[in-house]
Parts: C-alpha cells; structure tokens; sequence
C-alpha cells in the first residue's frame, strides 16, 4: 500500500518538472528540496505505519488501485503543485503582474526583471511548492487504510 504513494510522489514530480520546465525553462526542485519531500512523505511515515498496522488478512485488490487511488491523486497533486509554483513566481516578480494588468508592454518587460529577482522569486516558488508537496503526501496516508472501518 505504501507503493501506492511512492507511485504519486513519483509521477506527480515527474509531470512537474514537464509543466514547469515547458512553462518557464526552468528546473523546479533542488536536490534538497526534493530529498525532503521525499524523507518526509514516503521515507519517515512506513515507520509509523508500521506501528500503526493490525495483523490481519492481506488484502489483494489487482491493480484497482492505480485506477481508484494514485491516478486521482497524482494528477490533483500534480495540478495543485503547478498553479501553486506559478502563483508565486508571477506573485514574486511584479513587473510580470504589470503586463498582465496591460501597465508594460511586453518588450519592456525583459529590462525591468533582473536576475536576482527572478532567482529569488523562483526559490520562494519552490518553497511554496514543496511545502504543498509534504503536505499533500503526509495527507494521502490516511487514505491508503483508514483508521476507522467503513
């Protein structure tokens, strides 16, 4: 059950990092950032889950699961990742907002962001993602196996 949510965490990053470098030529996790929403999503929680679990009869659904459980929540997680990685870039450069609101004109827009500014909006983008990230996969635990019957 817990491979179910290595397979989110998976092919969620993976359309991410599609989108996000199709969308703004960049790459949108660091090698820290994605090793902590890796430990903290699919690395600490088998431990406690394991703590959690009752001996029981193992259950063998063939395959239902990709269809019932990981295809919904990799692509909502994969399209809440994105649009909140894209709010906060453009929410972070502000002459991005000023041609969207039609206050500069396009041409002018490539000598009003400087780099520096872009870097730092890309990391409080990044940020905000991963944030989402771990909570969004420590938020899927529950649904693997409720804790209560249903």
């Amino acid at each position: 059950m817990l491979v179910d949510v290595h397979i989110v965490r998976i092919f969620s990053f993976i359309l991410v990092i599609i989108a996000i470098g199709m969308i703004t030529l960049s790459f949108p996790f660091g090698i820290k950032t994605s090793t902590i929403v890796t430990f903290l999503t699919v690395g600490l929680p088998p431990f406690f889950v394991t703590l959690w679990a009752k001996p029981g009869k193992r259950y063998d659904g063939k395959g239902d699961s990709f269809l019932h459980f990981v295809l919904p929540a990799m692509l909502t997680l994969s399209l809440a990742s994105i649009l909140v990685y894209l709010y906060f870039l453009a929410d972070n450069i502000t002459p991005v907002l000023d041609l969207l609101n039609g206050r500069i004109k396009l041409e002018e827009l490539s000598s009003r962001i400087t780099i520096g500014e872009f870097l730092r909006a890309q990391r409080f983008a990044e940020t905000a993602m991963v944030t989402l990230q771990i909570y969004a996969g420590l938020l899927l635990l529950p649904f693997l196996k409720p804790p209560s019957p249903a």
